[in-house]
């Protein structure tokens, strides 16, 4: 191999490096890289070390010797991303202000289904009518990342937005074609799926009609609806099988948030209770037992 341009693996990241021999190759070499990553923003360092580590790791594999250890190269430390979420009042307010027109109740429908179910927006959009069970009161989920649950629970609340949505949008399919995806688009005569950019548009339309300060996207939901489920009393466990992740620790890191003031609350309710008085309650005991022997 006489460079690293010269191999598959390339990728604008190892710009910096891509006419060196495998050989010339220095550990201090990551400034360069690094330098490429910040112009691809914040976590823009960190990527472009990652994929520097991966791509001698494959050279590694391939049989190639290397100038020095994949491991030496470490991988900056960044700030973990700040994870947005909405609070009950904040959903109440949010989706309160919504028109009662076919694409108000749409979108109103899609965002009740995300702060209820914890559906990713992808799943959500690909929920077809068959998908909806009335009778046994859950949807079938196409899951997109894994985990267990293949179901989601329909509320009482999420029931009636429901069936008032469904019941405009078969309106609507009497003038146009029916299609079997439950969150549609009508558009120049034609009926077709609501897909993720326009959804996102409609979210960030929303978010500046009602002048909405906090930063608001799909996951937004999805995050609110584990913190408050877990607010309420749920096990991890079960939030774990509610968002339909594979491992618990997912859940907590990237999707239960916790509210400082709240978490204070707690605190003290635990440990500003009157402290109890064990000697005292070991000698009651003692005397009692003393007592009964007698």
């Amino acid at each position: 191999m006489s460079s690293f341009r010269g191999t598959d693996q390339f990728l604008t990241c190892l710009e910096p490096i891509g006419e060196k021999k495998l050989y010339e190759l220095k550990r201090t070499d990551d400034v360069l890289v690094k330098a490429e990553g910040r112009k691809h923003g914040e976590f823009g360092e960190q990527r472009s070390i990652c994929l520097l580590r991966l791509f001698l790791q494959y050279l590694e594999r391939e049989g190639h010797q290397l100038p020095f250890k994949w491991e030496w190269l470490e991988v900056p430390y960044v700030r973990e991303k700040d994870q947005y979420y909405l609070t009950q009042p904040e959903f109440e307010d949010f989706v309160g202000k919504m028109a009662d027109t076919f694409y108000g109740l749409r979108d109103r429908l899609l965002y009740e289904l995300l702060w209820s179910t914890g559906l990713r927006i992808g799943e959500a959009l690909a929920i077809e009518m068959k998908d909806i069970s009335f009778e046994d009161k859950d949807i079938f989920v196409h899951t997109e990342k894994g985990g267990e649950g293949d179901k989601v629970y329909i509320s009482e609340r999420l029931d009636f937005w429901l069936k008032k949505y469904i019941e405009k949008k078969k309106a609507q399919e009497v003038v146009y074609d029916v299609c079997s995806h439950l969150f549609v688009n009508f558009w120049l005569g034609d009926i077709k799926k609501l897909d993720k950019i326009n959804a996102r548009k409609n979210l960030l339309a929303y978010r500046k009609k009602f002048g909405i300060t906090k930063k608001l996207d799909h996951p937004s939901f999805r995050r609110g609806f584990a913190t408050n489920v877990i607010e309420q009393g749920a096990h991890i466990k079960e939030v774990q099988y509610l968002c339909r992740h594979t491992s618990e620790r997912t859940t907590l890191r990237a999707y239960v948030k916790f509210d400082k003031v709240k978490v204070r609350n707690v605190h003290n309710r635990i440990y500003s209770q009157e402290p109890k008085n064990y000697a005292l309650e070991a000698l009651l005991k003692s005397v009692g037992s003393q007592n009964k022997d007698e």
